[in-house]
């Protein structure tokens, strides 16, 4: 699997003090990098890196979980950041 860089975007309550570290470790499990680029109580940009397959799959579960945040919306770019 090739490594691929993407963004994504959540809203709704996504400013719980504890989601940070929840996917630092969601994303360890999956081997997947990621970088908050910026963040709000009802907003978050976050750039992942990684095997596209993960990186789709490490969207998803942050759009999921912990329980202390609620995601509205996930959006994510359909291609990698500068490959337009």
């Amino acid at each position: 699997m090739a490594d691929d860089t993407f963004a994504f975007h959540l809203t709704g309550q996504v400013g719980a003090p504890d989601f940070p570290d929840w996917m630092s470790r969601y994303g360890s499990k999956l081997g997947v990098g990621f970088e908050i680029r910026s963040a709000s109580d009802r907003r978050m940009s976050v750039i992942a890196y990684g095997p596209s397959e993960l990186v789709e799959a490490f969207a998803l579960g942050c759009s999921l979980g912990p329980s202390s945040i609620c995601v509205e919306t996930l959006d994510m770019e359909v291609s990698p950041p500068g490959t337009d």
